[in-house]
């Protein structure tokens, strides 16, 4: 008795490749550790390799188009790899954790741990008595937090822990002034020295007591005041 042939795969051929694509992306993700994570607006990302890679299909979306030629060496316009992108995007929506994205800092919702993102990939956490480097995203709070160097080109903060004894060297150099921020003291001071004019040291006290050094200047004072709310 001859044997039947089995019935030919009605689907489109886009449909059958695109599967291939996601089971062979897939599987890389995997390999890497990779996770899926839902913003707060709902938007769906791939955090691997300590890249987030959107999930959201458009021409323009560069990070996504990289993911293919990584998982697949084909780019992300043609119709199969539609398809596996989609599949992908609906393997993240039924998998995806809760993690909250920022950037530049963020703040827990007690207010009592600051979030800065560092060189090293990691979070530094800072709080009343300690700083330590956490692992973004899977951090207590569940706190994705990114270092906006894509768009204005500066690298992340690079932490040291003896870095501060140089600093307080020069302590006679400082002048300070207070300002209120929701009811908490915060001690703004601004490094004399010209070889360091804009470098800041921001130590908040009371209720919200951090302390951290920023270097940027207004503008990154601006922002990480922003970045707490």
């Amino acid at each position: 008795m001859t044997k039947r042939k089995p019935a030919p795969d009605p689907r489109p051929r886009s449909e059958i490749d695109g599967a291939k694509y996601y089971s062979k992306l897939l599987k890389k993700i995997n390999e890497s550790r990779g996770q899926f994570l839902r913003a707060e607006d709902g938007g769906l990302h791939l955090v691997i390799e300590n890249h987030r890679v959107p999930l959201s299909y458009a021409r323009d979306n560069l990070y996504l188009a990289y993911l293919m030629l990584w998982g697949c060496s084909v780019s992300s316009l043609s119709a199969a790899s539609q398809v596996a992108i989609q599949r992908l995007q609906t393997h993240a929506f039924f998998s995806a954790t809760n993690i909250k994205l920022r950037f530049l800092g963020a703040l827990s919702e007690d207010h009592e741990r600051l979030y800065i993102p560092i060189a090293s990939s990691k979070l530094l956490q800072i709080t009343g008595d300690d700083i330590n480097e956490v692992e973004n995203g899977s951090n207590r709070d569940k706190l994705w937090v990114e270092h906006p160097t894509s768009t204005t080109g500066s690298a992340p903060f690079v932490y040291s822990p003896a870095s501060a004894t140089s600093g307080l060297a020069k302590f006679e150099l400082l002048e300070s002034r207070t300002v209120t921020i929701r009811g908490s003291d915060a001690d703004i001071i601004r490094k004399g020295d010209d070889a360091v004019p804009s470098a800041l040291l921001i130590r908040f006290t009371g209720p919200r007591r951090f302390a951290a050094a920023i270097a940027g200047g207004p503008s990154a004072l601006f922002s990480i005041l922003r970045a707490l709310g």
